[in-house]
């Protein structure tokens, strides 16, 4: 064991690239902003995991008291201040950081595409019906600013730090569907039937993110499907496929 290399992750492609460092004898450090994110991640003996939010200079000091190798930013294609912080820290250190990008899912003809979760909200505002949001809990208090409560229907996971955000905001317990993913095309469609949901809100967080499901569901229920378009890549290189990382750090 000759490398230590630190993931920031939390994803399905996080979970993978780690445990095929660790099957190189690579030292990992995982990192995820909750605890659920590493809960499906395996136990190795060079694996340590760690969750919770750190700011530039608190990433920059896990560098330097952990003298890493390179850095893998696998974080969500949305988690654009997660990734910021990474970069600048990376750059502070002058350390090598890949970032393991996810491929888009879906297409610009399909469902309507918004800049910013703001821009669709106000496009909802002036329409009427029940609307679905499986963008996550960070955006809650944003969208309730816009949007009338009763018509919101959020799908979000059933920990601690989500449910808070939803209680901060006053949504009903039958406005929230705390669930676990993946979902299943069956799972979307239940979900929308259950609820009248007419509008469905989504980001697209690729093939791994669920995407294909929500728009098989959306064909079969005939509804409008609303797409939150992924923020401007901060990276000048981004790699597709785990693998071209992983030779980069044992060479």
């Amino acid at each position: 064991m000759d490398k230590h290399v630190l993931v920031f992750g939390g994803t399905s492609e996080g979970r993978t690239i780690i445990q095929k460092l660790v099957e190189r004898n690579i030292c990992v450090t995982a990192s995820s902003l909750t605890e659920y994110g590493n809960d499906q991640l395996i136990e190795h003996s060079l694996l340590t995991k760690r969750f919770g939010a750190l700011n530039t200079e608190q990433m920059r000091t896990l560098i330097v008291d952990n003298s890493y190798d390179a850095v893998i930013d696998a974080t969500h294609p949305y988690a654009e201040e997660i990734s910021n912080h990474i970069s600048q820290a990376c750059k502070k250190q002058k350390i090598r950081l890949f970032r393991l990008e996810r491929k888009k899912a879906l297409k610009a003809d399909e469902g309507l595409h918004f800049g910013t979760i703001q821009e669709a909200c106000s496009y909802l505002k002036n329409k009427s019906g029940k609307i679905l949001f499986t963008t996550g809990s960070n955006r809650i208090p944003e969208i309730v600013k816009i949007l009338s409560k009763d018509r919101l229907i959020f799908r979000i996971l059933p920990i601690k730090r989500s449910l808070d955000v939803a209680k901060v905001a006053n949504i009903k317990e039958s406005n929230l569907l705390p669930l676990n993913p993946p979902f299943s095309i069956k799972d979307n469609v239940e979900h929308i039937k259950k609820h009248k949901v007419k509008y469905l809100v989504t980001k697209d967080s690729g093939i791994n993110g669920g995407c294909l499901e929500k728009m098989e569901a959306i064909r079969e229920t005939n509804i409008e499907l609303i797409i939150i378009d992924r923020p401007m890549n901060i990276y000048d290189t981004v790699y597709y496929s785990d693998e071209k990382i992983i030779e980069e750090i044992i060479r």
